[in-house]
């Protein structure tokens, strides 16, 4: 098991906001699922993300 967050050091403060984050989710998701052995399609996904800003800051 391995755990991933994204630092919130200072030196990553260009990158402050949840919304600025979502890249590296969505690429730890295609690594976890490369791991699986999981198949994805090639057809064009659409996904829809939603942020609750008074979580995020």
């Amino acid at each position: 098991v391995c755990y991933l967050m994204p630092s919130s050091s200072p030196r990553c403060a260009q990158f402050p906001r949840a919304q600025d984050k979502v890249h590296f989710f969505i690429k730890l998701k295609e690594l976890r699922d490369q791991m699986k052995g999981v198949v994805r399609t090639q057809e064009v996904q659409e996904t829809d993300y939603t942020f609750d800003v008074t979580l995020a800051k």
